[in-house]
């Protein structure tokens, strides 16, 4: 069997190419708005301010209705801009170019970033004049102000030897920690209104009698409410702009050429198009505007009733992430599991057909891309324009019975992938021994379609490998997503660092140790050396000396980065705790913490071993070349590394043909 995939409807190809063509316009609304609402809190607790600064965001920002969408949510103010939150130095970093000069003041008022540039940005005058304010009142507020003076030594060696990315000038919490799959599912069966009422509910009963730990439960709980209150108030105004561009349209219905036209205007940076979709009259897309914010006033305090509604809620969920700018959590976890369910119930009762679905996917997916902020120089060329981590998990088995759960949103997540050629966001296909052949069919299809996606993923070895290793029960393991690059996930169960908790600063550059670890602990590439003396690789007798000795200096400075690590993760517990994740992650609720205080069920940290297969190539190489076949001496090589090989050609190639590599 092979499944057959639906045509991409027109509104759905404008809306690609759209996205496509964007221009990234930054603003300053919500930086205006986290601003206004610092200064109000004062010296409020960090804890609650914080929750109390996003609620405001939530609250007050400007909400628009693009022409073409059936979903609505917006990092940014213009279609496809981006807001950043001045709590995060990362946030607007892509605007050091007006400083430097490399973005230049055009006619439209605007700066703009080279033509050149693989993504194209842009801030108004207007608003880059108010950031250069508003970011002078938070130079001594972001997280990283707080660690910075308090540094211990080891750090600064780190960054001074160069064996990490870590470096003097890069602020020590440069983004929000963990990298982790939220709680959709309990989003889409709790919603917001049942967890502001049972946060409520604590805190009344707690009034006047909070003992012992009770205060620091007082403080999440509080935060629960402020959370809940914005998002409740977001989908409301959501909805007002959904009922304001309907009006509209209903109005130009009622004048004699407006009866006749059915139009669909393109979507552009600061374009709010009035038309219709293409083949609908203005009545018609007039009525699905009042479906939507009928949608959206019942999401904002209760569960989904449809799949429609399902999808928007959780794209406001995830609108809630990128507004906080905690997007390194990287997941849109298994989306064809919890909103399979919703358009079940609508295909039983007729509700909706199976390509109306298909479209909601479409936009679904290319709402997500929306999300990306932009980037320039090597991140923008490594990672990808477009890349917003958000990686999206289907297919797998079912947690409580372990049989294979691909069901028909399985194929519409592939099919939009596929007949758009999106490379964004990453999808993971989970497969296992009972993965219908259909499934394998389309995402095979698909692969060929955009090269290399969906990836695919072996429950028959990552399940037992998350119960062994994480200590995972069977159905928890059974519902594991993936996240940001590939790391393993629990779903909405597990507060996971699977980067550290200041990602990218708990990473080693493990191959850089080795050539230290050979060079008596100087980093050869600048001379610098580490408090660790191990030795020359000439001096070394056998291999196990040459492992001890990388071994010695890289526990050394994992250590080091550790350190600082959990250091680190105290300023977050106070000045940036996830209330906005924690509201739906296992455990947070129940136990009255935030996940970054231990309230998750499962809590995982780990860093990336940058390097670890050059490690074992190049100890390959040393124990084939020196010690086991003495085809040279451990000064040949050790020369030979020092030198870069220029002059020992012959040598490099030897290796290179001969020794066994990954």
């Amino acid at each position: 069997m092979t499944y057959e995939f639906f045509p991409i409807s027109p509104r759905m190809k404008r809306k690609r190419e759209a996205v496509r063509d964007r221009v990234i316009v930054y603003d300053v609304e919500n930086a205006a708005i986290a601003t206004e609402e610092s200064k109000r809190c004062g010296s409020m607790l960090p804890y609650m301010k914080h929750a109390k600064v996003i609620r405001a965001m939530l609250e007050k920002r400007e909400c628009r209705v693009y022409d073409d969408e059936m979903l609505v949510c917006s990092k940014g103010r213009e279609f496809c801009g981006n807001s950043p939150n001045p709590f995060w130095p990362i946030g607007f970093s892509s605007l050091r170019g007006v400083a430097n000069g490399s973005w230049t003041l055009r006619d439209d008022g605007y700066y703009h970033n080279p033509d050149d540039a693989i993504c194209h940005m842009a801030i108004s005058k207007e608003d880059y004049d108010e950031y250069l304010k508003i970011a002078d009142y938070w130079k001594d507020k972001q997280p990283s102000t707080h660690i910075d003076p308090v540094l211990p030594d080891g750090y600064k060696e780190i960054c001074r030897v160069g064996g990490s990315p870590c470096g003097p000038s890069m602020p020590v919490i440069m983004g929000p920690a963990g990298h982790l799959t939220p709680g959709y599912n309990n989003l889409v069966t709790k919603g917001w209104g049942n967890v502001l009422h049972e946060a409520q509910d604590w805190l009344d009963a707690h009034y006047n009698n909070l003992m012992g730990a009770d205060t620091d439960k007082y403080m999440f709980y509080t935060s629960v409410v402020d959370i809940c209150e914005g998002m409740i108030s977001l989908a409301n105004h959501y909805a007002n702009a959904c009922d304001s561009k309907a009006q509209e349209l209903e109005r130009l219905a009622g004048s004699e050429a407006g009866s006749e036209t059915s139009i669909g205007t393109g979507i552009g940076a600061g374009d709010t198009p009035v038309g219709a979709a293409a083949g609908m009259t203005l009545q018609e897309r007039a009525a699905e505007l009042r479906g939507m914010a009928d949608d959206l006033r019942w999401i904002s305090t209760r569960t989904p009733r449809h799949f429609r509604d399902a999808c928007q809620m959780v794209l406001l969920y995830i609108q809630l992430i990128f507004i906080e700018n905690i997007t390194d959590i990287g997941s849109c976890g298994r989306f064809d599991q919890y909103t399979w369910p919703f358009l079940k119930s609508d295909l039983e009762n007729g509700y909706i057909t199976l390509e109306q679905a298909q479209e909601i996917v479409d936009c679904f997916f290319l709402k997500i891309n929306e999300l990306y902020g932009g980037s320039e120089g090597p991140i923008a060329q490594i990672a990808g324009v477009g890349n917003t981590y958000m990686h999206t998990t289907i297919g797998g088995v079912d947690p409580k019975t372990g049989e294979d759960a691909s069901n028909p949103v399985t194929y519409m997540v592939m099919a939009a992938l596929g007949r758009m050629k999106l490379h964004d966001p990453t999808i993971s296909l989970r497969i296992n021994k009972n993965t219908p052949e259909a499934v394998w069919d389309c995402a095979i299809r698909v692969n060929k379609m955009v090269g290399g996606l969906p990836l695919f993923q072996n429950d028959e070895e990552i399940i037992p490998g998350l119960q062994r290793e994480l200590g995972f029960t069977l159905e928890d393991a059974r519902d594991y997503a993936i996240i940001g690059c590939q790391e393993i996930t629990g779903s909405g169960n597990d507060y996971a660092c699977c980067n550290g908790v200041i990602p990218p600063n708990v990473n080693l550059h493990y191959s850089v140790l080795l050539d230290m670890a050979i060079n008596n602990g100087i980093n050869p590439y600048n001379g610098e050396q580490s408090n660790i003396h191990t030795g020359y690789l000439y001096d070394m007798k056998s291999i196990d000396e040459v492992k001890d000795a990388w071994y010695k200096l890289a526990d050394y400075t994992l250590k080091g980065v550790l350190s600082v690590n959990n250091l680190a993760e105290y300023v977050i517990q106070q000045y940036t705790p996830f209330t906005s994740l924690s509201v739906f992650i296992d455990g947070c609720m129940e136990s009255g913490y935030d996940c970054t205080w231990g309230g998750a069920k499962y809590n995982e940290y780990g860093g990336t071993a940058t390097g670890l297969a050059t490690v074992a190539d190049s100890l390959t190489a040393i124990r084939y070349m020196c010690f086991d076949h003495n085809y040279c001496t451990t000064r040949e090589l050790y020369n030979a590394v020092m030198a870069n090989w220029e002059g020992y050609e012959e040598l490099r190639a030897r290796i290179v043909r001969e020794v066994p590599h990954f």
